[in-house]
């Protein structure tokens, strides 16, 4: 059981939500701190887990198959953010991502992003609000159409009518492609150095060569040699180096 004196006030709903998240449910069993796991990215959101299985099923059961690849196996390399707007370090960040896993020998398969819900994107910060959805992806549409294997998936931001954890956004995909017939879904997620708290969800033995991270150095959030060998081997490490610092931030105040 994870129940600790810090975790124990979790409601029941809650509670239940943890325990069935593979990911923050190991690093609660780990840190037993509860604030640890918001560092990491925990989101408390509406969906129970039993609603969040039946949106599962209802979204993929809508969605189109659009390939069935019985007995293999795929390499997904995704990633989760507000992308208001999306812009060219992104790019390079998952061009980057891809890379190192490629030198690692793992051979990426496809590359999707996945925009956040309005209501988290809005929340975060308020000078978003001239980003709604239907900009921020067709911003990230006109981004990805010449990048070879990227795609945007919509089922967050679209499907979703409240924000989830990235690690819902995992599951999904993990999902919809052993609902193609694929006999393994490998997944690895990009991030800023930023928030390297994330690569906690994945530090953990059971996830190696199944789950993993591929954390961006950015140029705000150095992270030292001593972090990085707390990490496991399914933490990788890349930068950016054509846009160290561009951001959205910037983007949105210069156009």
């Amino acid at each position: 059981m994870i129940m600790t004196t810090t975790l124990s006030t979790l409601s029941a709903v809650e509670r239940e939500k943890l325990i069935a998240d593979k990911f923050y449910c190991s690093l609660a069993q780990s840190s037993n701190d509860y604030a640890q796991l918001v560092k990491s990215g925990w989101v408390n959101h509406r969906y129970s887990h039993p609603q969040m299985l039946e949106l599962y099923r209802q979204s993929i059961d809508s969605h189109p198959i659009a390939e069935r690849r019985a007995g293999e196996a795929i390499n997904i390399l995704f990633t989760t953010g507000s992308f208001a707007p999306l812009h060219l370090g992104h790019i390079e960040m998952l061009q980057r991502a891809r890379q190192v896993l490629y030198e690692a020998g793992i051979k990426v398969d496809k590359v999707i992003v996945s925009a956040s819900h309005d209501q988290y994107v809005l929340y975060k910060n308020e000078s978003t609000r001239h980003w709604p959805i239907e900009r921020r992806i067709e911003r990230i549409r006109e981004l990805i159409k010449d990048e070879a294997g990227f795609s945007l998936d919509r089922w967050e931001s679209q499907i979703c009518e409240a924000p989830v954890n990235f690690t819902d956004v995992l599951c999904y995909l993990e999902t919809y492609f052993l609902r193609c017939g694929f006999a393994r879904v490998n997944l690895y997620y990009v991030f800023g150095s930023d928030n390297i708290e994330f690569a906690r969800c994945f530090n953990f033995p059971q996830f190696v060569g199944r789950y993993g991270g591929v954390c961006v150095q950015r140029s705000q959030a150095f992270i030292d040699s001593a972090t990085r060998s707390k990490m496991g081997t399914n933490i990788f490490f890349t930068q950016n180096l054509l846009y160290p610092h561009l951001s959205s931030t910037w983007v949105r105040n210069h156009g």
